[in-house]
């Protein structure tokens, strides 16, 4: 009889942040950028998603519609990925003008809000979504 406890998934999951062309991005030192971040069994993840079901129904009681302008949307998927998101792996965002990248979710918030890399978010929120991308290797792999 199988235990499906033993078939769970990871808590703590990466995507490998690939370009407007769907290139892998590399790092300075030929090492893969990478988003670390909490996968649908997390708590953390849970509670982003219930944050942003939430808005959607307050919008709903309020206005009677679920209607977003297009800034809207970019802010709540902005606060969406940031709040699941737990470090940039060998890349950062820097603003203009700035000397260093904004610490934790600053930086991550300013990067999910820059439509010049709106690729990013959007390829890192649908590979978020997915439950098999957070899967631990089957025991006979």
């Amino acid at each position: 009889m199988l235990n499906l406890k033993t078939r769970g998934v990871s808590p703590i999951a990466y995507f490998n942040v690939l370009g407007a062309n769907g290139e892998p991005q590399l790092g300075e030192d030929g090492r893969p950028c990478r988003i670390r971040y909490h996968s649908p069994a997390s708590r953390e993840y849970a509670e982003a998603q219930a944050i942003a079901q939430n808005a959607v129904v307050d919008m709903l009681k309020t206005d009677g519609s679920t209607s977003q302008s297009a800034d809207e949307k970019l802010e709540r998927q902005a606060e969406f990925l940031a709040a699941i998101t737990i470090e940039f792996e060998n890349w950062c965002y820097i603003v203009d003008g700035e000397e260093a990248p904004r610490p934790g979710k600053e930086q991550f918030l300013a990067a999910f809000r820059d439509r010049s890399i709106g690729y990013v978010p959007e390829k890192f929120q649908a590979h978020a979504a997915k439950w098999g991308n957070a899967s631990k290797p089957s025991p006979t792999s």
